[in-house]
């Protein structure tokens, strides 16, 4: 189990680390994807937990947020090696990944004032 910050949304979930107040700034939140090894590849497990993260931070004051990568990349893209590992060669996963990715609800807030 993760860890609470003091607004109630978790500081790791699974392979995604939350930080608020990042840059000293009030209302900004920095999120990390934490798989540097795979070059923060986009897994099954990387999209719950960034669609877990954004769900916890849409009911919090924030009103920025900065997706990051580990490492040396910032984001690969789909984890193919997960992919090729589902029979046949990963085509339903990776349907299912790519429909998640872009239905992937961020709460867009308008920012004022």
């Amino acid at each position: 189990m993760s860890q609470m910050s003091r607004h109630g949304v978790p500081k790791a979930v699974g392979p995604v680390q939350v930080e608020h107040g990042a840059y000293a700034l009030r209302g900004v939140v920095r999120a990390t994807m934490n798989r540097p090894n795979a070059y923060d590849a986009l897994s099954d497990a990387m999209l719950d937990a960034l669609q877990q993260s954004f769900d916890a931070l849409a009911r919090t004051p924030a009103r920025v947020m900065v997706l990051q990568g580990a490492g040396k990349a910032f984001c690969a893209g789909h984890d193919l090696k997960e992919m090729r590992a589902q029979p046949p060669h990963g085509v339903a996963l990776g349907k299912d990944l790519f429909y998640r990715q872009a239905g992937m609800g961020v709460d867009a807030r308008p920012i004022t004032g």
